[in-house]
């Protein structure tokens, strides 16, 4: 048996008074002794205030903000709002690598500070500060990834389909702005060994006049593709992902 009491463990000991017994059952139950992280952690465009995620008291998720100078909270985005504007997360049925293995972030502020972005698997969700009124700007099933604002804050960039998009801010846009990728060309779109082994987490660029986009091409064809065998399938589906070994050609990128 352990007890925990101020910031030593014994065993075997007498427990003494405002210890608490330390059970199996308490080590798997809540709240965790572990503590709990700050989730959502972002900084405001004008680094005033730093937003963050976090449950009340009835466990539901509320957006607050901490002023950087005072440390005054506040609640952003109430309860219900939080729940109008984002998506549930999808089961992961996949043993993807790199950015596959990354939790996306679930907002973030438009560089104005006047609005949030809300990204789910397949949607993106703009939410007005001034009057809490949400836009929907992007729905459907295609996933997307690597989502990210135009410095003037009229477009919404973000990659699906092994293709660069973007959508505008007013809603009602949404154009590709590269055409022809596949899973052997990625156009935009970083391969595994990027984000898993270099620890980089993107494959384009906004212009700072918002008039441009500087992008990776990734032909993977010469790389070989490399048999994964899905545990988290009932059959053990395989999967396919293109992973030079030694001495193998890597991705031709330009």
């Amino acid at each position: 048996m352990l007890w925990f009491g101020g910031f030593g463990a014994g065993v075997g000991r007498a427990q003494t008074p405002g210890t608490e017994a330390l059970t199996v059952q308490r080590l798997y139950s809540s709240p965790s002794l572990s503590g709990s992280l700050t989730r959502g952690i972002e900084w405001s465009p004008d680094s005033r205030e730093i937003s963050y995620l976090q449950n009340n008291a009835a466990g539901e998720k509320e957006l607050w903000t901490m002023d950087a100078a005072t440390g005054a909270k506040k609640v952003l985005v109430k309860t219900e709002t939080i729940a109008a504007v984002t998506q549930p997360e999808k089961a992961k049925t996949t043993q993807a690598t790199g950015l596959g293995r990354i939790e996306p972030e679930n907002y973030q502020w438009a560089p104005h500070g006047d609005a949030l972005l809300f990204i789910g698997d397949s949607n993106l969700v703009l939410l007005d500060l001034k009057t809490m009124t949400p836009k929907t700007l992007l729905s459907g099933t295609a996933e997307i990834q690597d989502v990210k604002f135009s410095p003037d804050e009229k477009w919404v960039s973000f990659v699906r389909g092994f293709n660069l998009w973007v959508v505008s801010t007013t809603g009602g846009d949404t154009h590709a702005v590269t055409t022809g990728g596949t899973e052997a060309v990625l156009e935009g779109q970083l391969d595994w060994v990027y984000p898993e082994e270099l620890n980089t987490s993107t494959a384009y660029w906004w212009a700072p006049d918002s008039s441009m986009i500087a992008y990776y091409q990734m032909d993977e064809r010469p790389v070989t593709r490399y048999p994964i065998v899905d545990m988290s399938s009932p059959a053990g589906n395989i999967e396919y992902t293109r992973f030079p070994e030694a001495g193998e050609a890597n991705p031709i990128v330009r």
